[in-house]
């Protein structure tokens, strides 16, 4: 039998490398750890060539946004954590892969310009590329988990879940193609 590839093709005939995937689930959230820890802003301050070439790229991200914790901004906060660590076990010393913190920064990008706190361009959100379908899947899942979160919490019936994730297709706030 042959050995299974994390890598998989998906409908669209691109690339996702699920082993990317799965790290960038576990580690998208990372940048909630400034939520309340100035100190944790102060280490992403601290950052100075990563927010350069940032700031270069996307002028939405601006000094303020690492004065005080804003959760449209997480995922920056999450991809300022991870682009400097290396894993020095690794003989090459290799850290995250550019593939996880793309998948990382865009996470909370929505599906048009409109919807992203970055305000990047529509046509660089609707890359046919496996990050940006990455980025998308963490998005999806994040808007599924807080719905689900919220109907925990205030008792609501499954079916209104349903409900909810079909208004945020209808607001295009996801879209399934």
């Amino acid at each position: 039998m042959e050995e299974i590839n994390a890598v998989t093709k998906n409908l669209k005939g691109e690339l996702i490398d699920l082993d990317a995937l799965s790290v960038a689930a576990l580690f998208h959230d990372i940048g909630m750890n400034c939520k309340d820890k100035e100190e944790n802003l102060e280490k992403l301050r601290e950052k100075k060539a990563t927010l350069q070439h940032l700031r270069s790229v996307y002028p939405a991200i601006h000094d303020g946004i690492f004065d005080k914790y804003q959760d449209d901004f997480s995922s920056v906060y999450s991809y300022c954590f991870l682009s400097d660590i290396v894993f020095p076990e690794e003989k090459q010393k290799k850290g995250f892969s550019s593939d996880v913190k793309k998948m990382i920064f865009y996470a909370n990008e929505g599906e048009t310009t409109d919807k992203s706190p970055l305000h990047v361009p529509n046509q660089f959100l609707n890359q046919r590329v496996g990050y940006m379908y990455g980025a998308k899947a963490l998005h999806i899942c994040d808007l599924y988990d807080k719905a689900l979160t919220e109907a925990i919490e205030k008792r609501f019936h499954l079916k209104r879940l349903y409900q909810d994730l079909v208004i945020m297709v209808k607001m295009d706030i996801l879209i399934l193609n």
